[in-house]
């Protein structure tokens, strides 16, 4: 539960976040701390150009609104062991240092935190951007694009593997472009019918550890849309040492 404290800071900051601290974790001088910074100010004609009214902080469970900044902020924003994160938190500091003459030592963007959870290997860049290499699936350049996006992961060479079976099957190039996979699959390798349940198609692919049943699903799809690009003979010659090592 967030305990919710309007105060003015007037006592020892170490105070504050050590009464925070054994709320969370136990003795705040033995941690590096994420303290959630923000700012509003009044709305003005002009971007930032009203002085910044209160500062909201937030260590763990108890958050904690300022609306009259004490000099011993100074010592506040400028420890090493804290880490203030927020959203555009730069231009944040620029204007609490403008306004109040604070500089806050130690910033670090949110949007940025959360993007290097999703960092991935520079092996990865260089697989997907592989000459030698040729990645199908349906709808490709869809995901391509997605990748690069999200990602900026660049799939060099990518091939939709609908296009890929209608050239193979010219006759049924009309029924081709709109069958999913598992119609594809019947065509080229006349599998039976593989479960593909409705439930997990949907289900929450964001949740930190996937179920079984979605890992089954992933490596099936990608299992059977290679099989079908190896049963069309449509190859690729790859001279190169893994780069994946």
């Amino acid at each position: 539960m967030l305990k919710q404290l309007i105060t003015g800071l007037n006592s020892d900051y170490k105070e504050t976040l050590d009464r925070a601290a054994k709320t969370e974790k136990g003795s705040w001088e033995n941690h590096r701390f994420i303290v959630a910074l923000d700012v509003e100010w009044k709305p003005a004609t002009h971007d930032n150009q009203a002085p910044i009214a209160i500062l909201k902080l937030c260590v763990g469970s108890r958050s904690h609104v300022v609306d009259q900044l004490p000099r011993s902020l100074h010592r506040f924003l400028e420890d090493d062991n804290l880490r203030f994160v927020g959203l555009d938190i730069e231009c944040v500091a620029r204007k609490l240092e403008k306004d109040f003459d604070f500089s806050v030592k130690r910033v670090v963007d949110l949007r940025d935190l959360i993007s290097r959870c999703y960092q991935l290997p520079k092996s990865l860049h260089r697989f997907l951007e592989d000459d030698n290499l040729r990645f199908v699936r349906l709808d490709i350049e869809c995901v391509a694009r997605k990748l690069e996006k999200k990602f900026n992961l660049d799939v060099k060479r990518a091939v939709d593997l609908r296009d890929l079976v209608a050239e193979n099957y010219p006759r049924k190039e009309k029924e081709v472009k709109s069958l999913d996979l598992m119609g594809l699959d019947k065509i080229v390798l006349r599998s039976k019918e593989i479960e593909r349940p409705r439930d997990v198609i949907v289900s929450n692919w964001n949740q930190k550890y996937l179920t079984q049943s979605q890992i089954m699903y992933a490596v099936v799809d990608a299992y059977v849309t290679f099989k079908i690009g190896d049963g069309l003979n449509f190859t690729y010659h790859y001279s190169t040492p893994s780069v994946l090592d």
